[in-house]
């Protein structure tokens, strides 16, 4: 930039001079809220905010000064009343850092809009050779005290509550199909063991139907997988039921050796 200067905002059109700094680097532009509503104080009952008074664009510049540069015929306020006279630039930057005094920044960098400011920090006041100074201030634009009044219809929350409500009704009745359907298939197949005999139901019998009606029953206990059921009593059918007559054994007093009696077979109906 080839120009930065800043002037006490209260002066303006009362013939101040304004400040010509001298930036000898830019460390970028910011934005920075004025306002931040929070949940707590939201939940605590909260529903008129004040501001800041500055916040969104936010600039670091480092100037350098000499100790003894001076502004002269410059507006000053004492007591409330305009006076003009002169003092030193750093007397002026830091007094309206501390007061938080707004100020006119007018330069031509590109990414710094003109405005009105506030210095909210001096975060360095390096001691330069024969008597400068390199300040690093730090600007921030000024919006005024502003309180904000936060209306809680909680239109949105409560659209959003009802949304949710009708998603996990919806999933709660399609995992409730889900499971009726389960269990009319369970039953259809138990219902039709009924009608199997025993002989029908022997080790080593091959696509055999009420093998298959079984093996449906062991599938939706867990000790078969739906591959499983292809109406072959083998070996892996025979271990199933042998699980399957351990878990029930002393409620239906059933022996483990992996065959279908009088007691497994109504186990089987009944579980």
């Amino acid at each position: 930039m080839s120009f930065f200067s800043v002037i006490d905002a209260r002066a303006i059109g009362s013939g101040a001079k304004p400040i010509n700094l001298k930036v000898i680097q830019g460390n970028g532009v910011e934005v920075t809220p004025d306002l931040e509503i929070t949940v707590n104080k939201l939940n605590a009952g909260n529903k008129s905010f004040l501001n800041n008074g500055y916040g969104g664009i936010t600039f670091k510049i480092d100037v350098i000064i000499h100790k003894d540069e001076m502004i002269v015929n410059s507006t000053l306020v004492i007591s409330n009343k305009w006076s003009y006279g002169s003092g030193k630039v750093i007397d002026y930057l830091h007094d309206w850092m501390t007061t938080l005094t707004p100020v006119y920044v007018v330069t031509d960098a590109i990414d710094i809009p003109n405005g009105k400011y506030i210095i909210t920090k001096n975060s360095s006041r390096k001691q330069s050779y024969r008597n400068y100074t390199v300040w690093t201030l730090e600007f921030t634009e000024f919006k005024g005290i502003n309180i904000t009044q936060y209306k809680n219809d909680n239109s949105y929350v409560n659209k959003a509550k009802s949304n949710y409500a009708k998603a996990k009704a919806k999933a709660r009745k399609q995992a409730q199909a889900k499971k009726n359907k389960k269990a009319k298939a369970n039953n259809t197949n138990k219902n039709k063991l009924k009608k199997c005999k025993l002989a029908n139901l022997k080790y080593g019998l091959k696509k055999s139907t009420c093998v298959k009606y079984m093996q449906a029953v062991l599938y939706k206990k867990g000790y078969l997988t739906k591959k499983q059921i292809d109406g072959w009593f083998g070996p892996v059918t025979k271990n199933a039921l042998k699980k399957f007559q351990k878990k029930y054994q002393k409620k239906y007093k059933l022996k483990i050796n992996g065959k279908v009696d009088n007691a497994t077979l109504k186990a089987l109906i009944n579980v």
